[in-house]
């Protein structure tokens, strides 16, 4: 059976306003992934640093340590095991730069990332589902209309096209009639998980990086679906895996970008915009902040003119 609404279509649209309205994205997400950026933000610019933020452990025990030391409650997440997946929260009794803020972990082999993810995000929901409904209609609508401006999806035919317009507008509709009743949107609810195929669930270490770590525990991260893909194939394939002497991962300026990228850099030259923007996320100056940010510049650029061949 076909799914509906176009996966291409939908992410072409997601990163078309995410470049062009000030990194909007489809409103059932945006709260959770804005938020994420801004738990990093703040975590950095306080301790002035990226260092000192971790992104993995080599093992649960030391993932628990972490957690320990720094006050943080730990908890499991609906439909998920805790033998693979874990959510830390900032007690009002830790460290000031994480108190209130959620981190999900997972065990990096387990297969069920993604959904783990979304079991979580599905806690968060800041609206009901009538309401998510209908603002999923409106969001239809708005990509039928930027298909009929010729703003995304540019490369395929009239015909084709038409066919687009016409899938959106009637998904439009299906999500009018779900939003009609608290009832009928309850029971549709799934038909959301169509647009949230714009997001995506990321290991903010990639797993190859681990291989010298077997049962190690990584933070998933909420990104642009295509942004994470893109960055696989010109980056992360490059990272040099992490030391076996290592007990944890900890965040540097080339990892955030990912993070933080609005659109997909569809070049190096963009991919290095796209880093010139992430250093203007953050506002609180600091002399380790600045030297951090310059070296993932240089290593930015010899990855560009050949001279670095991987990136640790």
């Amino acid at each position: 059976m076909k799914i509906k609404g176009n996966k291409q279509t939908i992410l072409e649209y997601a990163e078309y306003m995410a470049a062009n309205d000030n990194n909007r994205r489809w409103c059932h997400n945006s709260y959770i992934y804005l938020q994420f950026q801004l738990q990093i933000i703040t975590c950095v610019e306080w301790r002035g640093t990226f260092s000192e933020f971790p992104i993995a452990f080599t093992t649960k025990e030391s993932l628990l340590l972490w957690a320990g030391d720094n006050r943080q409650t730990v908890k499991g997440i609906p439909n998920t095991s805790e033998n693979d997946v874990l959510l830390t929260i900032g007690s009002e009794h830790g460290p000031v730069e994480l108190r209130g803020q959620p981190f999900v972990w997972v065990r990096a082999k387990y297969s069920n990332y993604r959904e783990a993810l979304f079991n979580w995000i599905d806690t968060q929901r800041t609206q009901n589902w009538q309401r998510l409904h209908a603002e999923a209609c409106i969001y239809c609508k708005d990509i039928a209309d930027a298909l009929a401006k010729d703003v995304i999806r540019k490369n395929v035919t009239q015909s084709k096209r038409k066919d687009l317009i016409k899938e959106f507008i009637e998904l439009s509709e299906e999500f009018d009639l779900a939003s009609q009743s608290k009832k009928t949107a309850e029971d549709k609810k799934q038909l959301l998980w169509i647009l949230d195929r714009s997001l995506d669930a990321d290991h903010v270490v990639n797993r190859k990086s681990l291989k010298h770590h077997p049962n190690a525990w990584v933070l998933l991260a909420p990104v642009l679906s295509g942004t994470n893909r893109t960055y696989g194939r010109s980056i992360e394939r490059y990272l040099e895996p992490i030391s076996a002497s290592s007990s944890r991962v900890t965040l540097d300026p080339i990892i955030a970008l990912k993070l933080f990228a609005a659109k997909i850099p569809e070049s190096r030259e963009e991919m290095e915009a796209e880093y010139k923007a992430l250093i203007g996320r953050f506002i609180v100056p600091s002399l380790t902040l600045n030297y951090e940010f310059a070296q993932g510049e240089k290593i930015l650029k010899a990855f560009k003119e050949g001279k670095k061949k991987g990136i640790s």
